[in-house]
């Protein structure tokens, strides 16, 4: 069948429509509705093709929802005006896992774009992604081949693969990552641009196995009462101007900063990258 909305439902699939509307309308410019009435109608999964699909307004991920699926579509924002409100909200419906496949944002207007409000599993992978924070403790994230910007988390899991959060500079108030206790894990982690990679605090556990940061920043960790190892990391054709890691530990500062490569040389020798800096391991307790 096909309803006001657009939306059509194919036994437990739900598919978001890029046609017209039953009643011969133009497409509606807020998809919200669409999404939230393939979620209210019991739709375990629920797939958008290709293009893009504006949001206005809030959705809830409640139902029977297991997954969605972008294929690549883009969540478009830009004329988002709820103030921070998640445009996608996660609650928990009796699904221990949810996944969302290849949902780009495009470092869209809105402040957040996912807030997992359960103590439950996502598994997030091949997107652009918004912003996502966790607004219930105790929740487990997997990431695989994400980009964006904005991660929140506090007091949750999270498992990240091939990820590389950026936050752009002339944003003053972005961030890439921030964990406040729970722990993160990254096998590959990339940046560009100059705000700080994480920042651990209240006791979190970071760990990170190779990273590369090809950009200008001032401090590239920060490890605040937490605790943090480090293996593998390069920054190249730039470098954190006041430190590489900066530990912050009852009440006193101190900064790792290690020496910058200058030439061709030293580039060379395998002791820096030009203009960057290498850290072989890290460990802070």
């Amino acid at each position: 069948m096909v309803d006001s909305w657009c939306a059509v439902h194919l036994g437990e699939y739900h598919k978001i429509s890029p046609g017209r509307c039953a009643e011969g309308e133009g497409v509606k410019k807020d998809w919200a509705p669409a999404l939230q009435s393939a979620v209210d109608s019991g739709a375990e999964v629920i797939y958008f093709p290709k293009r893009d699909y504006e949001f206005l307004s809030p959705v809830t991920l409640g139902g029977k929802l297991k997954a969605i699926l972008g294929m690549d579509s883009t969540f478009n924002t830009a004329g988002w005006k709820q103030g921070d409100a998640p445009v996608l909200k996660i609650v928990d419906n009796g699904q221990p896992v949810l996944l969302l496949d290849r949902i780009n944002d495009n470092y869209g207007k809105a402040p957040v774009l996912y807030d997992l409000a359960a103590n439950k599993t996502v598994i997030l992978k091949n997107s652009l992604s918004g912003r996502f924070r966790n607004s219930v403790p105790g929740g487990k994230l997997f990431l695989y081949d994400v980009c964006g910007h904005g991660f929140d988390f506090k007091d949750m899991s999270v498992w990240a693969r091939q990820f590389n959060p950026e936050a752009h500079p002339r944003e003053p108030e972005a961030y890439n990552v921030r964990i406040s206790g729970g722990s993160f894990w990254a096998l590959g982690l990339k940046t560009e641009y100059g705000q700080t990679v994480i920042h651990a605090r209240d006791g979190a556990q970071v760990e990170v196995l190779g990273g590369w940061h090809y950009h200008n920043g001032k401090v590239g960790y920060i490890n605040e009462n937490s605790r943090m190892s480090i293996a593998g990391l390069l920054t190249s054709n730039g470098h954190f101007a006041e430190s590489l890691i900066r530990e912050i530990k009852d009440g006193q500062t101190k900064d790792l900063s290690p020496p910058v490569g200058k030439n061709e040389k030293d580039a060379f020798n395998g002791t820096y990258r030009q203009y960057g800096t290498l850290l072989p391991l890290y460990i802070g307790y």
